[in-house]
């Protein structure tokens, strides 16, 4: 009797179980959270974003050459409306107070005009000048006579964030000063650049979402959480200085620097969250899963100019608490009393100060010097380092 050739079928259960072993195995390696079709992806947006990057630095140097050779373009309050379309180079901008701003390359300054004392518009910077980037978000400039009140220098010259209450440059915070050389007062109270050592609440904290493990991931510094801590913590506080002296430099050669007009949001890209200062959005929190806590919203906050293709043009970070002491030192010479607690001209529902609704620029009895949020939409984050959880929260009333 001739046999029929086959396969039995356990053989091919067999085959099928290795054939969706393969498989799953395929998929994960395709597709997972560091899959190939993931990193390709990340290596696609890494170099459009070097290409950006490459192109935003090669249109800088004429901007460069200009600060070099004091031949920056100024342009007077009278033909402001030359400005309200994005400038090709770095620009200065006199208004009609004869003070000056710097207007970034690519971005424009708002049109909305002055109109007699009671509305002074988004042109004037005294009480807020405004300027838009290229995607759309709105800046305030917060002009700065005197860089020196913002930093000093410690015994080994590094420099370091001068704190101050309510805008008081009168009333120093955690720090003194002696023959031009600076003196934190406290291990463990508010200072800049720093970082907090505490493995329990800290940057050192290896719980969930918290801490070292943050930092490596999101910032890229490099080590093992439990193992490498100290190491890991320095780097990153190296890596702050140098930001903090970066900024310091610009703010010397600027004489100000811009801060976001709104609470910031994020909004959808390729599946991405993107960061801007935006009316009318809804504002992140340190809580959201795009953000993932403080060291979330850093992260993002430094990723703005190089999303933006502004990387040569302006440095974007999370605000650090000796600039939000200079707006709160510019508020108030501007008659504005930096220490209430309640908007003036808004009344919430349930008696309290709070925009719960968390949506930016909703209330314009919030708004101070063209600034929104400060106060009834305000938990505000620096860069500041305390013994905290949660390291720094500013609020209006310092």
């Amino acid at each position: 009797m001739e046999k029929n050739k086959g396969i039995t079928l356990i053989s091919l259960v067999i085959t099928i179980i290795v054939l969706i072993i393969l498989a799953g195995v395929t998929i994960s390696m395709l597709s997972g959270d560091n899959g190939i079709l993931r990193r390709a992806t990340d290596a696609s947006k890494k170099t459009d974003l070097a290409g950006k990057n490459e192109n935003s630095t090669l249109g800088s140097y004429e901007d460069v050459i200009a600060e070099a050779t004091g031949t920056v373009p100024l342009v007077t309050y009278e033909n402001v409306s030359e400005l309200t379309e994005p400038v090709a180079q770095k620009t200065k901008y006199k208004d009609e107070n004869g003070n000056i701003a710097v207007i970034p390359r690519g971005f424009k300054i708002s049109n909305v005009a002055k109109e007699g004392d009671t509305n002074p518009g988004e042109q004037t910077i005294k009480t807020g000048l405004v300027v838009i980037a290229p995607d759309g978000s709105e800046f305030v400039w917060v002009p700065v006579e005197n860089p020196s009140t913002m930093y000093g220098t410690d015994a080994s010259g590094n420099k370091l964030g001068k704190l101050y209450e309510n805008g008081d440059i009168e009333s120093p915070l955690y720090w003194s000063e002696s023959n031009g050389v600076m003196s934190l007062i406290g291990e463990n109270n508010e200072r800049e650049p720093d970082y907090v050592p505490s493995t329990a609440s800290g940057d050192a904290s290896t719980t969930a979402n918290r801490g070292l493990n943050l930092l490596s991931e999101i910032i890229g510094i490099e080590g093992t959480v439990g193992t490498d801590n100290e190491l890991m913590l320095n780097s990153w506080k190296n890596q702050l200085q140098n930001e903090f002296n970066e900024m310091i430099q610009s703010v010397k050669v600027n004489h100000g620097f811009y801060v976001g007009r709104y609470e910031i949001s994020l909004r959808e890209n390729e599946n991405e969250k993107i960061i801007q200062s935006k009316k009318q959005e809804e504002s992140s929190l340190a809580s959201d899963n795009d953000t993932r806590t403080w060291y979330g919203l850093y992260q993002k906050q430094k990723e703005y100019s190089l999303r933006n293709d502004l990387t040569a043009v302006v440095g974007s970070s999370m605000i650090w608490g000796s600039q939000y002491d200079q707006m709160m030192i510019w508020m108030k010479n501007n008659g504005i009393n930096v220490e209430i607690t309640t908007p003036p001209t808004i009344e919430y529902p349930d008696g309290t100060s709070i925009n719960k609704e968390r949506i930016t620029g909703k209330d314009e009895g919030d708004k101070l010097n063209n600034v929104y949020d400060l106060l009834g939409n305000s938990i505000e984050w620096t860069l500041e380092a305390a013994n905290t959880t949660y390291r720094v929260l500013r609020r209006r009333s310092i």
